[in-house]
């Protein structure tokens, strides 16, 4: 099994380069998880378009260091009235 996370980990960096866009849903445990920063980061850094959906409207993106750097220059997507798969 770590075999698979493993080679999974090295290759996010190729399915990044490869994207056209970038689509994150942020929640608590996307801030806290160290491989999502650095996919973030690397997206960032190669110029991605990218679309945020904030799956929890307490959730504050303020605090976060690089990720509110990051984050706070995108296409924010929020619209709790709609459940999550009627926003797109």
């Amino acid at each position: 099994m770590s075999h698979i996370i493993y080679d999974s980990y090295n290759m996010s960096h190729i399915k990044v380069e490869k994207a056209d866009l970038i689509i994150v849903c942020v929640s608590k445990p996307y801030l806290e998880s160290r491989n999502c920063k650095k996919e973030l980061e690397y997206a960032d850094e190669l110029n991605k378009n990218i679309i945020l959906v904030k799956l929890d409207k307490e959730l504050d993106l303020k605090g976060h260091g690089a990720y509110s750097m990051i984050l706070s220059k995108q296409l924010y997507v929020s619209n709790w009235s709609l459940p999550i798969f009627s926003i797109f």
